[in-house]
């Protein structure tokens, strides 16, 4: 499991971007994470296409104050706060090693 997270880890610190995760009552987490526009391809059937328009791949790596993240929570790119409107929380056994959300903004 550590291994999964650590490569994560390295590829987010060659591509990825700095972002914070903010959940009302705690303190704001920088992290970095893979941000996209999401397809048409990739909204969820019953979704609001017209609301979650990006992505963000997130490591777990400096966010266990804040997991599992969930709808609601905020990620804030480029000083614009951006509400996350759906979370995987990828587990394997009891450890998170990847965490996947779509925002609108």
């Amino acid at each position: 499991m550590a291994g999964e997270v650590q490569a994560l880890d390295r590829a987010l610190e060659r591509a990825g971007e700095d972002v914070k995760v903010r959940r009302t009552g705690s303190p704001d987490v920088t992290c970095k994470a893979m941000v996209r526009a999401l397809s048409g391809q990739e909204i969820r059937a019953g979704s609001s296409s017209t609301q979650l328009t990006g992505r963000a791949i997130l490591s777990p790596t400096g966010l266990a104050s804040l997991l599992p993240l969930r709808s609601g929570d905020k990620l804030v790119r480029g000083g614009q706060e951006r509400v996350i409107g759906w979370v995987d929380n990828k587990m394997l056994g009891a450890a998170y090693v990847r965490i996947t959300v779509d925002f609108q903004g």
